[in-house]
């Protein structure tokens, strides 16, 4: 898939530059991103913590469960059923062990809480650290919430990667 071949030959390029602490790679994706997110930590050990948020994580849900409904995941996605169908992070194999933050929004119709909770289950039925949070009173998209849950969900992704990948005086 192209998108992911690019994303992973920035990566690479990016680890290789000076400065650049290649054991201390994040990966963080919202919705199309994050569904990148999902395919890139499942695909490279290299990454040492993630964030998938608000994301497509399994096209047999995304089809008939988002607001897209099959014509845009089955065209413009290449979701649906047959052959060029792309990857999806529910069935990929995991070569990847390091923490997964999966983030949902209570009211979003693009990538629903339940498709976000189909990721959580599959990444703690195959023993990887995870967490499952969900952003309340928000959409899709999360800069229509309220400030408050704006600013939470700000705090809970600053604790997460201080948790896992933190900054430190020797951090470059």
């Amino acid at each position: 898939m192209l998108d992911l071949e690019d994303v992973r030959a920035v990566l690479d390029a990016v680890v290789e530059m000076p400065g650049i602490d290649g054991d201390r790679v994040g990966v963080h994706g919202v919705s199309y991103g994050g569904y990148l997110a999902a395919l890139l930590w499942s695909a490279t050990p290299l990454i040492k913590a993630a964030v998938v948020e608000r994301a497509i994580v399994g096209w047999d849900f995304h089809r008939t469960g988002s607001d897209l409904g099959i014509q845009v995941t089955d065209g413009y996605w290449k979701g649906g059923p047959g052959p060029g169908r792309r990857p999806d992070p529910l069935t990929v194999p995991l070569d990847n062990d390091s923490p997964v933050l999966v983030l949902a929004a209570e009211r979003d119709l693009r990538c629903p809480p339940a498709e976000a909770r189909l990721l959580f289950a599959r990444l703690v039925e195959e023993g990887v650290p995870a967490e499952f949070a969900v952003l309340a009173r928000c959409g899709h998209g999360v800069g229509a919430a309220p400030p408050t849950v704006r600013q939470a969900r700000a705090a809970a992704l600053l604790d997460w990667w201080q948790s896992h990948l933190p900054v430190t005086s020797s951090t470059p």
